[in-house]
């Protein structure tokens, strides 16, 4: 559906998923992101089949699906079946970028639960102009989390490099490049666009924001200020920030918390703005 902001001209874009519902199915759309003039979603079919007399899950698809949102034309672009799923990372109007997590048949998951660890995971992108996808890299499930941002036209993401020990360290995947560089991160980038909110290696309290394209943080005053992203647009993001501090034996204590808008032009004299790839997740 599609409102104006005031509630106003309410109207239907068009149905989702509509061509996989019948009555053998079940479709949820389980994800979904906006990318200026289309939708991309997926949507899990679940085949039904008949057991005395009642419906019950035979299996269930993954399709990755997009709506243009100016005329409601709904189009499939993949079809996973039980081997893998997809799922969305961020997108632009002509591009997707998602991973696919490894899925196990009836008889694997009986035999062996463990054999999913050792099941590829790939990063993929699937591009309109081509009308097909592409696989950018590939590890094992059990050494890969694809959870991270895309800032700038880099994608953030935490791998295991020592999976006997569970120890975690970050990358940085050039989608340009298509080149992995190691990162010094002890979290994840929390904003996605040109800014991210970083931490310093010595304490989580001191935070700040990072320009991803001047590489240098942004000329504010964080001293012993806690700022956590909650929406971020082109032209700024609500911050919650917390003054915080320290008593004599080491102890930190918030002692005020407020939300604030702060528009990027506002943080940095003279600052250009840019978008870079700018996948929109929040």
């Amino acid at each position: 559906m599609q409102r104006n902001a005031d509630g106003t001209e309410e109207k239907t874009i068009g149905r989702l998923a509509s061509k996989y519902v019948t009555k053998e199915t079940s479709v949820t759309v389980t994800q979904y992101i906006f990318a200026e003039d289309a939708l991309y979603y997926r949507a899990d079919v679940m085949r039904l089949a008949q057991n005395e007399g009642e419906n019950v899950r035979e299996k269930t698809e993954f399709h990755l699906m997009r709506m243009e949102l100016n005329g409601g034309k709904d189009e499939t672009l993949e079809e996973y079946r039980l081997t893998e799923a997809p799922l969305l990372l961020g997108a632009r109007d002509d591009m997707l970028l998602y991973y696919t997590v490894p899925l196990l048949t009836k008889e694997e998951q009986e035999s062996d639960p463990n054999l999913r660890q050792d099941k590829p995971s790939s990063l993929k992108v699937w591009i309109n102009e081509a009308a097909q996808s592409f696989t950018l890299f590939t590890y094992k499930f059990k050494e890969y989390s694809g959870s991270g941002p895309i800032i700038n036209g880099k994608y953030y993401y935490q791998y295991c490099y020592n999976p006997e020990t569970s120890e975690y360290r970050y990358k940085i995947f050039d989608l340009e490049t298509q080149q992995h560089e190691e990162s010094e991160l002890l979290v994840l980038p929390e904003i996605n666009g040109r800014y991210a909110i970083y931490y310093s290696k010595e304490s989580n309290f001191d935070n700040y924001l990072f320009d991803t394209v001047t590489g240098s943080p942004l000329l504010m005053d964080y001293s012993n200020v806690g700022l956590i992203a909650l929406k971020a647009n082109k032209e700024g993001v609500i911050l919650q920030i917390s003054q915080n501090t320290q008593n004599e034996n080491g102890i930190w204590s918030v002692v005020s918390t407020e939300y604030r808008y702060i528009r990027f032009a506002e943080l940095e004299d003279g600052l250009q703005k840019t978008d870079g790839i700018l996948m929109t997740l929040m």
